[in-house]
């Protein structure tokens, strides 16, 4: 949980100061699409060790394939911020890495 509000502060600092409200949701969401990606690392150890040795990006997968809906919520609050999609999707992929370091893959 301390990772993932370090992550988002980090990722909060980036925006606007006007943004504070907004800045607060994106936290809150980045702390929710942390804890989900490695709910899902956990629970698709197997799966994603198979994409690691198949030579694909387990931390792509995760975005690709997980949490959709709390990724969604992530992606409108980053976008509100002004930030651009391949940002927010950076974003997104630095949390899943984070995810995948703290469940052991």
């Amino acid at each position: 949980m301390r990772r993932y509000l370090v992550l988002g502060l980090f990722i909060a600092s980036c925006l606007p100061a006007s943004a504070s409200n907004t800045m607060d949701n994106l936290m809150l969401n980045a702390t929710n699409v942390g804890k989900c990606y490695r709910d899902a690392a956990l629970q698709f150890r197997d799966k994603l060790h198979q994409i690691t040795v198949l030579g694909d990006d387990p931390a792509a997968s995760l975005v690709d394939n997980s949490c959709d809906v709390v990724a969604s919520g992530y992606m409108h609050y980053c976008e509100e911020a002004r930030r651009s999609e391949d940002q927010c999707i950076g974003d997104l992929k630095v949390i899943a890495v984070d995810a995948l370091q703290h469940a052991g893959n």
